[in-house]
Formats: structure tokens, C-alpha cells, sequence
């Protein structure tokens, strides 16, 4: 990243427009509503195949289809380990999908904490990590990819940025946050039912009472923390809120 904004540094001068936000739990209905969103004339959502491989390696005209080569791969590999997550959640390099990977190099993905279950990652990201740099970086990530493939505006999709509103609207604040909402019990239900083939990818056993108690604590905290920020907003008409009926 650093090194191409070294090579084009006119990347921090475009402009991330009154980019939209759909966030609200997994398993909300945040999916459709952001395809639906993206299919606006001129916006567009993040690839898959960008989001895992952002930034170009080479020169070659042929660079990007080698990245989205890279993905499918990639793909190919974790359907074959948990093969009923197509049925779940279907994804392919070309479908638009959640933006949490360009946060993983600042090391501030709550996602890892509910994939794992290791509730330290997620106690550290809120209990007084700096997300607004991090946002920083997502944000350059964001500028080097419209400067690549350009939009007037960008449809973005993540529900971990519900834990961090403050520093999402600190960082666009032209923002227009989009919230999913369904009923709690399942909803919960349903991303443990999703969330467990990680588990079992990692440890190899799903513990069926772990796994509740960790999502309905971190679900708990997030619609607290994202209400209380919510409040705080010095703009309360850029949040929309949509039922996912």
C-alpha cells in the first residue's frame, strides 16, 4: 500500500464521496441490501478478488486477471474444507462481499474474534485500541482502489463497523450509514449456524454452548456500542434503517 501511493501519489487526493455504509448482524439481510444498493448507476461495490488482493504486484496487463486467478483459488480451497458453505453463503471473486480483509494489516478485524471465539481479540479492539488509525488506513485502501477501477461512489458492506461507528463517521463523515435489523434470536441462530464451520475448520469440534454464549455477548455489545454512538452523532438523518422483512 505504501509503496503504491508512493508510486502514485495522486491516490490520496481522490475522493471517497458520501460513501454508504450497510452494516447491522450478519445474517440480516446486509447482502442483498448492499447488491441492491451497488446496482445504482455509478456506485459499485467491492469484488471479492479486490478486497483479498487489493493492490497490483506487477506491471503487466495481465496483472489483475492473475489476482482474481489468486481468489478463485483461494475459493476453491475453503469450499473444499467446509464444502456446505455454498449453500450458506455463496461467493465467488466477482461477487461483492464484506470489507473487513483491508483492516487486517492494522490488526483490526473483529471478525477474527467471532470466527475463533478468542474474546481477547475482540476485548482488545474496544477496549482502547486506536480504531480511528486503523480507519486511516482502510480509508487509503479505499482511494487506491477507485483509483484503479473509479465510481462515484463506493457501497460498502461489513457489520463489524457496527462496534465502531465513532471512528467510521470520524473518518467519512459525509457518511450514509444503512442498518439492518431482524429479529435477535435469529439472527443469532442463524450466523452460529454459519459461523460454526470455522470453528470446526479450526479446532475441529463445534462447541455448540461456547459458540452461543461468545456471539450473544459480542452481539450484545456491538448494538450497544453502535446505539450509544448512534446518540452521539452529530447528524442523526445519515443513518437509515431497514427491516429485514
Amino acid at each position: 500500500l505504501h509503496q503504491y501511493i508512493k508510486d502514485n501519489p495522486n491516490v490520496l487526493d481522490v475522493e471517497v464521496k458520501r460513501p454508504i455504509f450497510v452494516l447491522g448482524f450478519p445474517r440480516t439481510g446486509t447482502t442483498v441490501l448492499q447488491n441492491l444498493l451497488a446496482s445504482d448507476s455509478g456506485r459499485r461495490g467491492l469484488e471479492f478478488w479486490e478486497i483479498c488482493h487489493p493492490l497490483p504486484t506487477s506491471e503487466s496487463p495481465r496483472e489483475a486477471a492473475k489476482r482474481v486467478a489468486a481468489t478463485k483459488r483461494d475459493l476453491d480451497i475453503a469450499y473444499r474444507v467446509a464444502p456446505e458453505m455454498e449453500a450458506v453463503h455463496w461467493i465467488d471473486a466477482h461477487t461483492i462481499e464484506e470489507c473487513w480483509p483491508l483492516f487486517a494489516n492494522t490488526f483490526s478485524v473483529m471478525n477474527w474474534d467471532l470466527q475463533t471465539g478468542i474474546r481477547e481479540i475482540g476485548d482488545f479492539l474496544t477496549g482502547g485500541w486506536d480504531m480511528t488509525w486503523a480507519y486511516g488506513e482502510y480509508k487509503q485502501y479505499l482511494q487506491a482502489l477507485l483509483h484503479q477501477r473509479p465510481a462515484e461512489g463506493l457501497v460498502l458492506k461489513c457489520p463489524e463497523h457496527l462496534w465502531f461507528i465513532d471512528e467510521l463517521l470520524e473518518t467519512f463523515p459525509d457518511a450514509c450509514i444503512v442498518w439492518s435489523h431482524r429479529d435477535p434470536y435469529k439472527t443469532i441462530a442463524s450466523y452460529c449456524s454459519l459461523i460454526s464451520l470455522q470453528w470446526r475448520t479450526l479446532y475441529g469440534t463445534i462447541p455448540p454452548k461456547a459458540l452461543g454464549e461468545h456471539v450473544t455477548a459480542r452481539f450484545h455489545q456491538g448494538v450497544e456500542r453502535a446505539m450509544q454512538a448512534r446518540a452521539r452523532a452529530a447528524n442523526p438523518d445519515q443513518f437509515f434503517d431497514v427491516r429485514f422483512s
